[in-house]
């Protein structure tokens, strides 16, 4: 069995021998997925911040709060 496919001449490679490299129009390597992620770590780090900002204002808002204090105690004690 040959290995080219028979209706091309002999001496002739196919059109997609060269389709494993990349190339583009501008001579350029194509773009990654990485640097299209490294433009939202700031905002990934700032939304961060906010949030666990906002637990901890949350978290105090309630320790200020003795009757919230006292209902937690109550039923943590009542799992015992």
């Amino acid at each position: 069995m040959p290995d080219s496919p028979a209706n091309l001449p002999s001496g002739s490679e196919p059109l997609l021998a060269n389709a494993n490299q990349a190339s583009t129009p501008s001579g350029l390597p194509p773009p990654s997925a990485a640097g299209a992620a490294s433009h939202r770590a700031p905002y990934r780090k700032s939304g961060l911040g906010i949030a666990a900002a906002l637990l901890l204002a949350i978290t105090f808002w309630l320790y200020a709060k003795p009757d919230v204090i006292i209902m937690l105690s109550e039923q943590l004690w009542s799992c015992f």
